[in-house]
């Protein structure tokens, strides 16, 4: 019966460690020591909270503009996918990616003049291989139990934390809407 449970454990955490959901080309790395390589992109992301006491949260995914879908699958998938502590400053963070296209969706709040409408934002963000990419600044806001954020763009921020010769080269990228969402695998072993 010992022996049993032994393979069981083997066999369940060879399912987990082969599922797609653990491979991911995509790595954080350290912004004031960025270096870039001829086959990568660098992805330069900002992220804030609003209330300062909620968690702050960012999510891109590989995107294939010309299939609407995420780039791979369940065996391969390349993300972006953090939970950031509460904060009231905007921490930026740096990422190692393949490049090509990465896109994002959140809930935005506008306002339709009499109470505020929501709605759902797709964009996708070219990182073309060999550069230092700017995606902007993600601010996430929680509300009466019901999360939304919005996007701004402050590269100049970004900047003074990236090591300088990354500073320099970096570009911000121009969004491009996606329709229908971002369409994500459900991977399971």
């Amino acid at each position: 019966m010992y022996c049993i449970g032994r393979l069981l454990i083997v066999f369940f955490s060879l399912g987990a460690l082969t599922s797609g959901c653990l491979m991911n080309g995509v790595k954080e790395i350290n912004p004031a020591k960025a270096r870039v390589s001829e086959d990568r992109t660098i992805l330069v992301v900002g992220v804030q909270t609003e209330p300062a006491d909620q968690p702050g949260y960012i999510y891109f995914t590989q995107y294939d503009l010309e299939k609407g879908f995420i780039t791979g699958n369940c065996s391969s998938w390349n993300r972006i996918r953090e939970t950031v502590a509460p904060t009231n400053d905007t921490i930026i963070r740096a990422y190692s990616a393949p490049a090509g296209f990465y896109a994002t969706s959140f809930r935005e709040e506008i306002d339709a003049g009499t109470r505020p409408v929501s709605r759902e934002v797709s964009l996708a963000f070219n990182a073309p291989a060999g550069s230092v990419v700017y995606l902007g600044d993600y601010i996430t806001t929680s509300e009466a139990g019901s999360v939304s954020g919005r996007r701004e763009s402050n590269p100049e921020r970004a900047k003074k934390v990236l090591e300088p010769e990354m500073a320099a080269n970096m570009i911000t990228a121009e969004p491009v809407p996606i329709k229908g969402g971002v369409i994500v695998p459900i991977c399971t072993p």
